[in-house]
């Protein structure tokens, strides 16, 4: 992938090629949720505006993935973001 026309706001994947499946913006950083590769496919990650993953936590299952993203978005808020539902259903 082009980093040079990567955008955290609209681009689809990562510049390590994960695809982005949902995003939020915290006060304290990014929080992503991608389908990357390998046994546990998908991965939440912490990600800085040029898109470098960081503190991610690895899953099997698309539902244990959303839970870990709405549990790493609570912890850097406090707050409730979404249901898990929304979260899969890409809303």
């Amino acid at each position: 992938m082009n980093t040079d026309s990567f955008d955290i706001h609209t681009s689809d994947y990562l510049p390590n090629g994960a695809q982005i499946l949902q995003r939020e913006y915290t006060e304290r950083g990014w929080v992503m949720l991608c389908k990357w590769h390998g046994y546990q496919p998908y991965v939440t990650w912490r990600v800085d505006d040029a898109g470098n993953a960081y503190w991610g936590t690895y899953r099997r299952e698309l539902i244990d993935a959303a839970t870990d993203f709405q549990t790493k978005l609570e912890e850097l808020t406090g707050r409730q973001h979404r249901t898990l539902g929304d979260l899969i259903m890409g809303h």
